[in-house]
């Protein structure tokens, strides 16, 4: 291109970065002499920590130094399309173990180092004398260099051969900093007295990223800590989704040399080929990562995103306004490898020294064609604060952010540009400063100091400038665009979104003259702007609603209860954020909305109320085959009941009124006790009460504890533990000589205790606040002999407002709540008039109707089991021990049904009536292991009680395993 001699003198553009020399601290002197190490930043030592502390992105749970083998990430991304481990032709992150790092050790490794690095710089800047420097040199051998050989030696080996050592590979990074060696190979003391302060910065670095090539995979930089970035959040967001369509950003910058051959196919590049100092490169490989195999990361995965590059440079590596204009018109053209494509940001690392905002972009853009887009502009390099003001077409300019840079202090750079309070004019409005259009609202900052870039040549190199801090920006705007694809046709809100996210810096927060909205947090805008603006638009009776409702209950993040048996296997449901003209739809997962019916306590803390009571003594009535009992009574389930009775007119009655036991996660207040009433005959018998329901119901000998029924714990006929609680009635008749049948029904309404959720009193909660459940009971039982019964129960289960216990913060979820239909079937086999054995299997359907879950076709299959062996006089008269096995109720096959309103159609956004079927199954067999034993002392009067427990994908430990124990020691006086 040409350009006029005047038209250069007086509007020269500029690039606006600075080319460090990443070792010894040299700066291209376009604006002078650029210290990025200055006063009390550290930031590679100190207290700021960026590649170490607690904002360490890599090694922490997110680590792509650890291969990741949970199946939910697998899932998710595959080996071949991880972004840090895969195989795929598009991942240049891919870690290869070629050099034998150990990947997991490696953020130890320099949390270590930079603690030793800290003592050589304390020691470094108090050395004054030779046996200063002699201490100092001694010290920099044993703390840096040898930890360093002894952890990378094997490394620097097999990269730079069998002959190299580890010695001589790090003393040829030193001496890049001015440090001379004795022939011996030790440190020329005298030489350390000659390096500045910045090289002793800029040398821990330089070891820092030369040994890091040697990992095989993308460098840890500081930026990626201080704005939130982690390589979770770039495959999470910036994946394209399998048929999506990739962001295209439109550079405005010198060339990019794309070595590899797989990224290239993501690169479209125009205008100038006649200089190109690497300045592309850089910008380039910090959108998305590097594309000539040097291994630095961006903003977004490369592969998942396009860039069309317009390069408007000439020979001196300078531009003018009209070329300027002319490429932004050819990145609004759009046209990547010969097809029109949506481009949503332009950046422009460029400008005019002297200024954060010069108006001849005002010129340049007028007849650009770039209405529509958002510009990202960095704001220069000369330290200065704007004072005039410019005139603005808003009509026809695009909407711009203008990008500071700050250290990793979060301080402005010395050499960064701001916004002051100059103002954008309309063209052909008043000539008045108004405050909503001062350049301090379209301003942010970003780190722009010593930051890794490619450097055009398939190696990496460190930089400075505002150059730098912009491309971070249109990075984190493709993530919002890949992930909210019409986002592209809405500038302002995309600008607003970016803005308003910012960590707010300065003395005006949001607002200031120097920082202007804050420091770009990337993590913050893929995230809510409020959580508590979000809005819900319930499904009523299969129609989504126009009117949205507040859904505040979703910020909670609610995860208790037996929600094992609910995997919503990544069903979610939307919130919707509105933003000027448009909105962001965000996916909450279905379960954070379930609450089961028990919830998480401490450890082992939901069982002391089952078993810490004597519990096995007190029911030893139950066990009426025991100790030589009449088998025809067992069919009942009445026989000896341990109990006072009294007979009148040939009936026995008996009645026992103990203190009520609540279940976790629910109020402990009404009657605190409860009753069990028993009228039998010869041939007959009425039990009645409040309380255990499921046991009195329930005709198996082998069973009665709280435990044996209680959903998550137990297997014998949980459909009556999730309607026990309440009143019960259950009647029993012998049709002949060891047959029976009974019939019963049991209720439950309980209060919850919304406190112990994490949940407030509120309308928001008002569907959770009551659990109420009603079962029937047909049963029969078949004493084939004197030692052997059996016994099959049909039971019908309604829930309110809930499904197999589970209840939803949103009341439209289960609206119509569900009916279950059961089968229990059972034996008891006395093995010895003192050993019993009991077994029980249930299975069962569940549908539900009327809310916004449902089933279809045949329901929910769900089943449960338990086996209990139960042995008296162990040790004596007066002691009883059972063991027991179960498998807790679990949903095995069938498919829920979710209906909610979101978005239909990712790429225009618009919102329409989603139904999304799943499978609840876990997968995993829940199965618990228990035992129990009980003594009774001085003529009843005390009683001693043991118990243990184990459970494997246990629903009240997030499905992982848990264990309890417990004793006790009653004395009555």
């Amino acid at each position: 291109m040409t350009t006029t001699g005047a038209l250069k003198a007086q509007n020269t553009v500029r690039p606006m970065y600075g080319n460090i020399a990443p070792f010894y601290g040299h700066i291209d002197p376009f604006w002078g002499n650029i210290t990025p190490f200055y006063g009390n930043i550290a930031p590679f030592y100190g207290n700021i920590t960026p590649f170490w502390g607690n904002i360490a992105p890599f090694w922490g749970n997110i680590t792509p130094f650890t291969q990741p083998t949970d199946a939910a990430t697998l899932a998710l991304y595959g080996t071949k399309n991880d972004p840090f481990w895969g195989t795929g032709p598009l991942n240049p992150y891919t870690s290869a173990s070629k050099y034998g790092i150990a990947y997991s050790q490696v953020g130890a490794f320099w949390k270590t180092e930079a603690s030793n690095w800290q003592t050589v710089q304390t020691a470094w800047g108090r050395a004054s004398t030779q046996s200063d420097y002699q201490a100092l040199a001694t010290l920099i051998q044993a703390s840096i260099i040898n930890p360093a050989g002894t952890f990378w030696g094997g490394a620097i080996k097999k990269s730079a051969g069998p002959s190299a050592t580890a010695n001589t590979y790090l003393s040829k990074l030193i001496v890049q900093a001015g440090i001379t060696f004795n022939a011996d190979g030790t440190i020329n003391a005298s030489s350390l007295a000659g390096v500045s302060e910045t090289q002793r910065a800029v040398l821990f670095l330089g070891l820092y990223d030369s040994l890091m090539t040697l990992t095989g995979t993308g460098h840890v930089d500081w930026w990626m800590g201080a704005t939130g970035w982690s390589p979770a959040l770039a495959a999470t967001e910036g994946t394209t989704p399998t048929g999506g369509v990739p962001p295209t950003i439109g550079m405005l910058d010198f060339a990019i040399s794309a070595d590899n051959k797989h990224l290239s196919k993501q690169i479209t590049q125009y205008g100038s080929t006649v200089f190109n100092d690497g300045h592309g490169a850089a910008v380039g490989s910090l959108i998305m990562g590097s594309v000539d195999g040097s291994g630095v990361m961006g903003v977004m995965p490369a592969g998942s995103v396009n860039v069309i590059v317009y390069d408007p440079y000439d020979s001196t590596g300078t531009t003018n306004w009209t070329d300027v204009g002319t490429g932004v018109a050819a990145l609004n053209a759009a046209i990547f490898k010969g097809k029109t494509v949506p481009v949503g940001v332009l950046n422009a690392s460029l400008g005019v020294p002297g200024w954060t905002l010069n108006p001849g972009w005002n010129s340049a853009l007028t007849t650009a064609g770039a209405h529509g887009h958002d510009l990202v502009i960095a704001a220069g390099n000369d330290g200065v604060t704007q004072t005039q003001n410019v005139a603005w077409n808003f009509a026809t300019n695009p909407t711009i952010i203008l990008v500071g840079s700050v250290g990793v202090d979060g301080t402005i750079s010395n050499f960064s540009n701001r916004p002051g309070e100059a103002c954008l004019i309309p063209v052909g409005g008043s000539s008045a400063c108004t405050e909503a259009n001062k350049l301090k609202y379209r301003f942010i900052v970003a780190p722009g100091e010593l930051i890794l870039v490619s450097d055009g040549k398939g190696g990496f190199v460190r930089q400075s400038g505002t150059s730098l801090a912009a491309p971070l920006v249109s990075g984190a705007i493709a993530l919002l665009q890949n992930r909210w694809p019409w986002l592209s046709k809405y500038p302002d809100e995309t600008a607003q979104i970016i803005l308003q996210s910012a960590t707010k810096l300065g003395t005006n927060p949001g607002a200031d003259a120097v920082y202007g909205a804050g420091e770009l947090n990337i993590a913050a805008s893929q995230s809510p702007l409020n959580w508590r603006s979000l809005a819900y638009y319930p499904v009523v009776n299969g129609k989504a609603s126009l009117v949205p409702q507040s859904f505040f209950v979703a910020t909670m993040g609610i995860r208790v209860g037996n929600q094992a048996v609910w995997n919503a296997n990544n069903v979610s449901y939307s919130l919707i954020e509105t933003i000027g003209n448009t909105h962001r739809d965000f996916q909450i997962p279905l379960s954070s909305k379930l609450v089961g019916t028990m919830a998480k306590s401490e450890a082992g803390g939901q069982y002391y109320q089952s078993y810490l009571t004597s519990a096995l003594l007190a029911q030893a009535g139950k066990f009426s085959q025991l100790a030589g009992s009449a088998p025809s009574t067992a069919v009942f389930g009445f026989g000896n009941s341990g109990a006072p009775s009294a007979a009148f007119g040939g009936l026995v009655m008996r009645t026992v009124i103990e203190r009520r036991s609540f279940t976790p996660g629910f109020r402990a207040d009404g009657n605190l006790y409860t009753s069990d009433n028993m009228i039998g005959g010869e041939n007959f018998a009425l039990r009645f009460g409040t309380g255990q329901g499921a046991a009195a119901l329930d005709a198996q000998s082998g069973f009665g504890f709280r435990s044996d029924y209680e959903v998550g714990q137990g297997g014998a006929s949980p459909y009556l533990g999730l309607a026990s609680g309440g009143a019960y009635l259950n009647a029993s008749y012998l049709l002949a000589p060891g047959v029976s049948v009974s019939i019963g029904s049991t209720s439950r309404d309980d209060r919850r205790d919304l406190a112990s959720l994490g949940l407030a009193i509120g309308p928001e909660t008002a569907g959770l606040r009551r659990y109420r459940a009603r079962a029937e009971q047909i049963g029969m039982g078949y004493a084939v002999s004197p030692r052997l019964s059996l016994h099959a129960a049909a039971t019908i289960l309604h829930e309110d407002a809930a499904a197999l216990g589970i209840q939803s913060l949103d009341p439209a979820n289960l609206k119509g709540g569900s009916t279950t239909t059961g089968m229990t079937i059972g034996v008891d086999f006395s093995v010895t008039k003192t050993l019993l054995l009991s077994a029980s299997g249930t299975a069962g359907t569940t549908r539900l109707a009327g809310g916004t879950i449902s089933t279809r076709s045949l329901g929910l299959l769900s089943t449960a089991g338990e086996i209990a062996l139960t042995k008296a006089r162990l040790f004596g008269r007066s002691d009883r021990i059972r063991f027991a096995v179960s498998k807790p109720l679990q949903v095995d096959a069938g498919r829920l049904h979710f209906a909610s309103v979101g978005v239909v159609d990712r790429d225009t956004g618009d919102l329409g009536l989603i139904d999304q079927s799943f499978n609840p199954t876990s997968g995993r067999l829940p199965v618990a292991g228990e035992i129990m034993y009980g003594h009774s002392l001085a003529g009843g009067k005390a009683a001693v009680s043991l118990f243990g427990r184990a459970q494997i994908h246990d629903a009240l430990n997030d499905g992982g395993t848990s264990y309890a124990s417990g004793a006790q020691v009653q004395w009555a006086f």
